[in-house]
């Protein structure tokens, strides 16, 4: 039982002491990178629908803008204005299009 009790308070100081001490000193943004991705578990359906829309069209932004083999199949897609006023909803509501979608598959 004393063994469970100082492994726990090991992890405990770990985890609010030494961690974040170690997130600061590096400059890292560790912490406020996981409060961006908890906080849309609480969402209504709406809104989380809505910033995943806006993620997935910043997500198709970067090849659109800095890769052309990218930017054609986009374009031959018919998402290219889609993408740029992010306005781009999923495919397929009920899943993912799985290796259908790959013309090369």
């Amino acid at each position: 039982m004393r063994g469970q009790r100082r492994c726990y308070d090991a992890s405990l100081l770990a985890k609010s002491a030494v961690y974040p001490l170690h997130e600061r000193m590096f400059e890292r943004l560790t912490f406020p990178y996981l409060e961006e991705l908890e906080r849309p578990q609480w969402l209504p359906r709406a809104e989380l629908e809505k910033l995943q829309a806006e993620k997935f069209a910043r997500l198709l932004r970067a090849p659109l803008d800095h890769s052309p083999w990218h930017a054609d199949r986009i374009r031959a897609g018919g998402l290219e204005e889609r993408v740029r006023d992010a306005a781009v909803e999923p495919r397929d509501r009920n899943g993912t299009r799985g290796r259908r979608g790959c013309s090369r598959c």
